[in-house]
């Protein structure tokens, strides 16, 4: 039976082909919200695809809030577009995708104290500090949040397919161990 996972964040990091002046950037693009005494970035929200960018001064940026990798291109070809609307002709030089992450679930309650014991070497589980396990990959890289419900939580992965490989491992190694 094939793992059924889902993708809630990717995160993406870039640059511009510029630098900003973000004081000038927040006036002109609605949907902004720049307060340098607080954050040194400026966050632009888009509606769709539903994002949100951090732009840099240095024409740095980080994309969060895209569900798959063609959200994440929609949504950099629609940053472009709103700093267009607002008279700042720039382009995405390049990005790369920092982070992904997702959830699927066994489909069945886990003891994580057994587990722990099983996994000893690959994992964290200290229940008066964190309810869940924390279980660490090494091929493909990735982490993952176990919970007693029996609902995962995968991070650290920067291909879909690792995200996939990974809860796919997982599952096998739950079943060869009688979970």
């Amino acid at each position: 039976m094939k793992t059924v996972v889902e993708i809630v964040n990717i995160v993406a990091a870039g640059k511009m082909d510029r630098h900003f002046k973000l004081n000038e950037l927040a006036f002109k693009a609605s949907e902004s919200n720049y307060n340098p005494k607080a954050f040194p970035g400026l966050a632009l929200r888009l509606n769709e695809p539903k994002t949100t960018f951090l732009i840099f001064s240095s024409g740095r940026i980080v994309c969060t809030g895209a569900k798959s990798m063609e959200e994440v291109k929609r949504a950099m070809n629609r940053l472009e577009e709103v700093l267009r609307e607002a008279g700042i002709d720039s382009e995405v030089e390049w990005y790369e995708i920092q982070n992904i992450v997702a959830h699927t679930d066994v489909g069945r309650g886990l003891n994580l104290n057994a587990l722990a014991i099983l996994l000893l070497e690959e994992c964290e589980y200290e229940p008066e500090q964190f309810s869940g396990l924390v279980y660490r990959l090494r091929d493909p890289r990735a982490v993952m949040l176990v919970f007693g419900t029996g609902r995962i939580v995968i991070v650290g992965c920067k291909k879909i397919a690792d995200v996939k490989k990974a809860a796919n491992e997982f599952k096998e190694m739950l079943a060869s161990h009688g979970f």
